[in-house]
């Protein structure tokens, strides 16, 4: 069964997931497309009912993604096994890309498109943390 893939860990047990209301149509986000990225890397599609719809969704998964890192960084920061540098380094890169990615569409520099109804998706694995991790 596909699951959320906006799962990520906020300790070194616990996750918290990314659930939203969903739509009627499926959009595609692309920080490639959005020269965001120069690698073809975490292509999203997701159900909204709308562009506008779409945008806030996506606003609120980057944010979403943001404070869990803080989360997970206080946390496990207190753990004798961690420390503060690599704490910051296991969190830099997919948070630095969230907050790149939520500045874009926060500034209206993020575009979404309707995904073809003609085609077959196939999905990767969906049941891990996939999405920015």
């Amino acid at each position: 069964m596909i699951s959320n893939p906006c799962r990520w860990y906020i300790n070194g047990d616990e996750r918290e997931a990314f659930i939203y209301e969903g739509g009627s149509t499926l959009y595609h986000f692309s920080p490639y497309e959005n020269k965001l990225s120069k690698y073809r890397d975490c292509n999203i599609v997701f159900f909204a009912d709308n562009e506008k719809h779409a945008l806030d969704v996506l606003r609120r998964l980057f944010q979403f993604r943001i404070d869990v890192s803080k989360k997970y960084r206080e946390n496990v920061k207190d753990q004798s096994v961690w420390d503060e540098l690599t704490i910051k380094d296991l969190c830099s890169y997919n948070n630095d890309r969230a907050i790149k990615y939520l500045d874009a569409v926060v500034k209206g520099k993020v575009k979404v498109e309707k995904a073809p109804t003609n085609q077959i998706y196939s999905v990767g694995w969906a049941t891990n943390d996939t999405i920015l991790s």
